[in-house]
């Protein structure tokens, strides 16, 4: 299915590239996924993320490792995705949303007063 025939059906005038905007919502999954399934690559053994420099343990309770399996193996894609790669990909998602809300409300300028 082409994308002008997806605009038709969603009743759509335009169509915009999600690369470009700020996503939120199903938006937001998908855009997700695409990152997920561009990201990861297959060298010899088990498929990894080619951006990854450090890699850290860090301490979660079984609920969340067990809902972070779960979320893994929903995503669609040829490779497979590990819960520490989905986990990896959503503290850098969750951080620059951060980063995006405290821009917002200048919260940077307001903490980095308060240290002085």
């Amino acid at each position: 299915m082409k994308k002008k025939d997806i605009s038709k059906i969603l009743g759509s005038q335009k169509a915009v590239p999600l690369e470009t905007q700020n996503l939120d919502g199903p938006l937001k999954y998908l855009a997700l996924i695409r990152e997920v399934n561009t990201r990861i690559k297959s060298k010899v053994g088990r498929p990894s993320d080619s951006k990854k420099t450090r890699y850290h343990n860090i301490p979660l309770t079984d609920k969340v490792w067990k809902k972070l399996n779960q979320k893994a193996k929903m995503v669609p894609g040829k490779k497979t995705l590990s819960a520490s790669q989905l986990a990896a990909f959503l503290i850098e998602h969750g951080l620059k949303d951060l980063e995006a809300e405290m821009k917002k409300y200048h919260l940077e300028d307001i903490l980095s007063s308060t240290k002085s």
